[in-house]
């Protein structure tokens, strides 16, 4: 192909004639594919969201199921308790009137005995075969009440075997409150019928139940019985209309759901109280006439449903957006790709013309690589004939890559591309030139070609590389020295630092500050030398060579050495030079040498006060180890002997006297101990030694520590398989010791103190716990409970020193272990574990 004689146009006029053709079906294809994938889009939100919307309700279904089932349980409970109650009294009272009519006072005691037993608002009555109440809670100087008219008192007093009747719910005769009435059959020592002995439970008693359950702002939980009477109910809000006690008015579904599943079931209804529509659950009690129902409003258990449908919603919408956007941008894309061929398409034509006579080497590719035109430029660049160098391969003079590589290359480039790049080339006599190439992708004739514009920058590329070798050397010299140049044109006021001089100063490199604003990095108290050394060169000619302080840009405090001089034309000052160096380390090594020996000075002389300090204090504790202690001990055995000795006597006061006297002297015997163990433990510096020690062996010999009396209060849990675990003994029996009389001392009298010993593999720990029957931390204790000299408030026994619980957070660190409150229970009580770390492979 020669491109010299080709014609030259702008685009052939069958593809133009066609263009607006293809742009309209272009568009309409494009517009189809944005509708199908909305349709998609939203029939998947829309499958997405009736899925999610029905596990939301089997979930509240779940939920209501549950808290009906334990309601079920709590209400069952209370109604076992009160049958329990009638029982026991029905046994009483068989026995109270074996001999014949029990006194009224005996029966009337024996009916308050057994209203302890009863639930809160639980009153226990007793009425005679006529109905009459006899016995319970009744106000003085009230009429009588008879009750031989309820259903209750027939059914009790027809029923065999002795069975339980509960009623439905009804207003109390005695104080007009709401209440179900649990009744029982009284039988005579000859069979026949006593009356009744009833427990009126207020409504109020399961209002006060179902206040534990929460269901939502809407949710509600109700009692009813068989007969589906309202016994007692509860709404999570307050404001909506409460249903009045004994209504029979309930959804049709209910009746529905009952008439499938008497026993459980649960369905979705608007509740007819409050009209609010609720996912409910019910069951039936087994023993009792009774329904639990939980509901749990839609409003609520499909609000994160509705948020999930605004988020899906957005997201859908989001998508179709970006949609839209995409395929317009992917539409004007198009449009410009097809603007830039023709473009290209010109360009070409006009490189056509410029192509035999520029002085550079003008060489088309096509897509393989190959030479299709080229202007003798080109050829004598690289020292070949120019109709030699048609259909050459750009690999056979490009030595930069591989032939594939270089025909990948080519084959990236679009029409209308353009870049530069370095690279080399090699002649004909093997010599190698460094090449700058201008490529430009063109479209001429039908075919994508790349038009090529090759440099020979061999020359310059050489001094390029000198000057950036020489820079690179100066440059890592500076950085090894920490040394960096500078210049003050005098004549233009400039001001040029290199690039380690940049660093020094903290700021970017190529930064060029004036010289005013230079010397303001110099502390104020050094500025004046400076300002007098450059005075000096410049009048005089003297050079200057300064140690000064620096504020660096970036915070620092830096110490340099500067050095500079004035240059000379003639008589005029023109040029100042110089350099700066950072001393910075080696000022701060002086700096820090004179102030390590002076430290040292004072460590050596503090340490011998501290050394003579510390023999001092364990002279004294040795002294009172056995100049103290060893007494008490005497005196603790001849106690021990005397109470072993009055035994046998019938003296309790004495024997009293001496055992809170043997007491006594065990608490000044243990506060002694952990005295001891303090001193010990604050003076010890260096590790301890852990051996492999027996846990049940180390649990035994703590409890044998506590008193005789109070061993049998220890209970010893093993949750573990685990038998030794590395520990300093003695430090733990001392840690465990304490714990074990702070929880005996806090429980109370008779309370069991338990010791629960178990494992974590993460840390790999032994755990062991001790918890109590107390009341408990007070919470503003709760952060300082290890601390010295921090102690509980226990009134029934002696103040404790406060170190206890210091003493085993002492021996917990020394073991590199934790001591921790655990997560208090509901009730009362406190649990403190001993997280004694094992190393990995013990």
């Amino acid at each position: 192909m020669e491109v010299a004689n080709a014609p030259i146009a702008d685009a052939r006029p069958a593809r133009a004639a066609h263009a607006p053709v293809e742009r309209r079906a272009a568009l309409s294809w494009l517009v189809l594919l944005i509708v199908i994938t909305s349709a998609l889009v939203a029939t998947l939100s829309y499958v997405s969201l009736r899925s999610s919307r029905e596990a939301y309700s089997q979930r509240a279904l779940d939920a209501v199921q549950n808290l009906a089932g334990g309601m079920q349980q709590a209400v069952a409970a209370d109604l076992d308790r009160v049958a329990i109650t009638l029982d026991s009294f029905a046994m009483a009272f068989e026995r109270a009137t074996a001999d014949g009519a029990a006194p009224d006072q005996a029966l009337r005691e024996l009916v308050a005995e057994h209203q302890r037993l009863a639930p809160a608002r639980a009153t226990l009555r007793v009425a005679s075969a006529d109905g009459e109440l006899r016995f319970g809670d009744h106000p003085p100087g009230a009429p009588p009440v008879n009750i031989g008219d309820r259903p209750y008192f027939a059914q009790a007093r027809d029923a065999f075997n002795d069975e339980v009747v509960v009623s439905e719910p009804l207003r109390s005769r005695v104080n007009g409150e709401w209440v179900i009435i649990v009744a029982r059959r009284l039988t005579a020592p000859n069979g026949q019928f006593a009356g009744v002995a009833a427990v009126d439970l207020d409504t109020r008693h399961f209002e006060r139940l179902f206040d534990a359950v929460h269901l939502g702002r809407q949710g509600a939980i109700a009692l009813r019985s068989s007969t589906l009477a309202l016994v007692a109910r509860r709404s999570g809000d307050p404001s909506l209309p409460a249903a009045e006690i004994g209504s029979l008015n309930v959804s049709a579904e209910l009746r529905e759901a009952l008439q499938r599943g008497p026993q459980v079931g649960s369905y979705i209804a608007r509740v007819a109280s409050d009209g609010i529509e609720r996912a409910n659950a019910y069951r039936r009690l087994e023993r009792y006439p009774l329904i639990v129902i939980a509901g749990m409003a839609t409003s609520d258990y499909l609000d994160a449903w509705r948020r999930e449908v605004a988020v899906v919603g957005l997201l859908a919408t989001l998508v179709v957006a970006a949609l839209a956007l995409s395929s317009m941008f992917i539409w004007r894309a198009w449009q410009r790709a097809a603007d830039n061929a023709r473009a290209a398409q010109r360009e070409a034509h006009r490189h056509r013309a410029l192509m035999l006579t520029a002085s550079d080497g003008i060489h088309v590719l096509d897509r393989e690589g190959r030479i299709v035109e080229l202007n003798e430029s080109f050829a004598a660049m690289l020292g070949h004939r120019r109709e030699a160098m048609l259909g050459m391969h750009v690999s056979e003079w490009d030595v930069r890559s591989s032939r594939e590589a270089l025909t990948r290359l080519v084959r990236k480039v679009r029409v209308g591309d353009r870049f530069k790049v370095l690279t080399r080339h090699r002649k004909q006599d093997g010599q190698i030139l460094d090449v700058e190439v201008a490529v430009v992708g063109v479209y001429i004739d039908g075919q994508e070609l790349l038009y090529c514009s090759a440099r020979d920058v061999t020359a310059r590329s050489e001094a390029e590389r000198e000057l950036m070798a020489s820079r690179a050397l100066l440059d890592r010299t500076g950085r090894l020295a920490r040394v960096g140049g500078w210049e003050v044109d005098l004549r233009s006021g400039s001001l040029t630092w290199s690039d380690e001089t940049c660093r020094i100063h903290g700021v970017p490199v190529g930064h060029q500050p004036t010289l005013a604003q230079a010397l303001e990095f110099t502390e104020p108290a050094h500025r004046p030398m400076i300002e007098t050394a450059i005075d000096l060169a410049l009048h005089e000619g003297k050079p200057w060579d300064l140690q000064l302080g620096l504020h660096t840009a970036d915070g620092r405090q830096a110490w340099v050495r500067s050095v500079g001089a004035a240059e000379f034309e003639g008589r005029q000052a023109v040029r100042l030079v110089g350099a700066i160096q950072d001393i910075t380390e080696s000022e701060q090594r002086r700096t820090e040498l004179a102030r390590e020996q002076a430290l040292r000075s004072e460590v050596e002389r503090h340490a011998a006060e501290l050394a003579t300090l510390l023999q001092e204090r364990s002279n004294m504790l040795d002294v009172m180890a056995h100049e103290v202690r060893q007494p008490l001990n005497n005196a603790s055995a001849a106690l021990q002997g005397a109470a072993t000795a009055m035994a046998g006597l019938t003296d309790q006061v004495a024997l009293q006297r001496v055992t809170r006297a043997q007491a006594v002297m065990g608490h000044v015997l243990a506060s002694i101990d952990n005295t001891l163990a303090v001193a010990s433990l604050l003076g010890r510096a260096g590790p301890i030694e852990r051996s492999d020690t027996d846990i049940d062996t180390l649990v035994a010999v703590c409890v044998a520590d506590m008193p005789a009396a109070e061993r049998h209060r220890v209970v010893v849990e093993r949750v573990t398989s685990t038998r030794t675990a590395l520990m300093d003994m003695s430090l733990m029996r001392l840690a465990l010791r304490n714990l074990l009389s702070n929880a005996l001392k806090y429980s109370p009298a008779g309370a069991p103190v338990t010791v629960r010993l178990s494992d974590s593999d993460e840390p790999l720990a032994l755990l062991i716990d001790v918890t109590d029957q107390g009341p408990g931390v007070p919470p503003e204790l709760a952060s300082r409970l290890f601390e010295r000299g921090v102690r509980g408030h226990h009134p029934g026994g002696p103040a404790g020193l406060g170190l206890g619980l210091y003493i085993v957070r002492r021996v917990m660190e020394l073991h590199r272990g934790r001591v921790l409150v655990v997560e208090p229970p509901p009730t009362s009580g406190l649990t403190i574990r001993l997280v004694i770390e094992q190393e990995s492979g013990e």
